[in-house]
């Protein structure tokens, strides 16, 4: 039985070292990982404030393109390409222009020579004008009470309750 419990011991005090190690592994690896992370951001900043110095230099030197100051052949090909490219969306902007003008010149209303009433006025009645019903003043809720108890509270309730009825209808002298 002895050698039972040796057996397990060795077994635990393996497994127990294994999983230290593994643990370990997994430690190192996690700040491999993150360290390669921040150094893949450091890349990206890096590449993007270059994409924006090279952005820069390229308007700079379009810039002295206009002001004839370029005579390189490639970068002097390459700003005349520019130059077609902005002529042409100067173009298509006019066209877009265009076609919205005439757009708006389709939806102008034409003039009427003939400006007759359609409709004989000798037969059109004036509006009568009607007075605005005066405002019924506002009814004022009871405040919330406790449910009534006896048999004549109930009845005092229930007669508030349709005489605030009667109030909202409307009467059939308003009607008219």
């Amino acid at each position: 039985m002895s050698n039972f419990l040796d057996d397990v011991k060795q077994v635990v005090s393996n497994l127990g070292r294994r999983s230290r190690q593994g643990v370990d592994s997994l430690a190192v690896a996690i700040d491999k990982r993150t360290e390669i992370s921040k150094l893949s951001g450091k890349m990206r900043n890096l590449n993007r404030e270059r994409g924006d110095l090279v952005t820069q230099i390229g308007k700079k030197v379009y810039g002295l393109h206009g002001q004839g100051k370029i005579h390189n052949k490639d970068v002097l090909a390459d700003c005349e390409k520019i130059d077609a490219i902005t002529q042409e969306l100067g173009q298509l902007r006019a066209d877009i222009e265009a076609i919205r003008q005439s757009e708006k010149l389709e939806l102008e209303v034409p003039e009427v020579e003939d400006d007759t009433p359609l409709d004989d006025p000798a037969d059109a009645e004036e509006p009568a004008l009607e007075e605005p019903a005066p405002e019924e003043p506002a009814l004022e809720e009871p405040p919330a009470e406790e449910p009534p108890t006896d048999d004549a509270e109930v009845e005092d309730t229930a007669d508030v309750a349709i005489e605030l009825e009667a109030r909202e209808e409307p009467a059939d002298d308003d009607i008219n």
